[in-house]
């Protein structure tokens, strides 16, 4: 019986290491760039993400996206890009700097105007900004930042003689909230999901169609990923368009892809 129980005792182990052979072991450390206003999606996401592919890491840097487009072309070390805007990542594709397929629409949002939710309610639209009861504007630097490119096409088209330039503020897009609600700024322009559940600032208007492209938020594997990373650098475009995220995501003030996620 002995020699019975060793054999059986051997391939019930052959058996668990065989198992865990063909299991993935994500034991990288998967890095991110990414969008300010993915800041509260992420944080709630990313720990499933990192409980459901165990013991994997994910680390994530915020910045304006365009900034991060830039750097990535020279080469910072980021695997996955999620930016404010699918132009970014197009961007990178046309110039044969992403990887693993063409990048991926998970998510949508709006343009709004925003004023301080202490001031007293002011009768201001995007079709009013050139009244002066609409005051100084806060937009982001194109320059620097996704939304700040969507904000001059919709400046274009509101203010084509530019006679609101010099009432005009420029930052990043993380700093307009901040401008508005300590009245830096009269109105700002921000994305929906920005303001949607910020206390200090409230909504005016949302913009009219036709006045700038949609908004579509997009994500890729980019060419400065780690080779060891790319499976789970995979795994990642996967989960953001797992129906679980889509509903983190449309908790957030985010639009759901299609109708099947309403």
């Amino acid at each position: 019986m002995g020699w019975q129980w060793r054999s059986a005792w051997c391939l019930a182990a052959l058996l668990v290491a065989l198992s865990l052979a063909e299991r993935p072991a994500y034991s990288e450390v998967l890095t991110i760039g990414a969008a300010h206003s993915l800041k509260p999606v992420l944080r709630e996401v990313l720990p499933i993400f990192e409980s459901r592919y165990q013991p994997a890491k994910v680390h994530v840097i915020y910045g304006p996206s365009r900034t991060q487009r830039k750097q990535i072309a020279q080469g910072a070390p980021l695997d996955v890009f999620l930016p404010a805007s699918f132009d970014q990542v197009s961007h990178l594709q046309s110039q044969g700097l992403t990887i693993d397929g063409p990048p991926r629409i998970y998510a949508r949002t709006s343009v709004v105007l925003i004023a301080s939710a202490e001031t007293a309610a002011v009768p201001v639209s995007f079709q009013t900004l050139g009244s002066d009861t609409a005051g100084r504007i806060a937009v982001a630097n194109p320059a620097t930042d996704a939304l700040g490119a969507i904000t001059a096409q919709l400046m274009s088209n509101v203010d084509p003689a530019k006679r609101l330039q010099s009432r005009i503020i420029y930052a990043h897009h993380s700093e307009i909230i901040g401008l508005v609600s300590s009245g830096e700024a009269d109105v700002g322009i921000v994305y929906r999901v920005d303001a949607l559940h910020n206390r200090t600032v409230r909504i005016l208007d949302d913009a009219p169609d036709g006045l700038h492209a949609p908004v579509e938020l997009g994500a890729a594997v980019v060419w400065t990923c780690k080779p060891a990373t790319l499976p789970l650098a995979r795994k990642l475009l996967d989960f953001m368009l797992d129906p679980a995220v889509q509903h983190v995501l449309r908790k957030h003030g985010f639009q759901p892809l299609s109708s099947q996620m309403e």
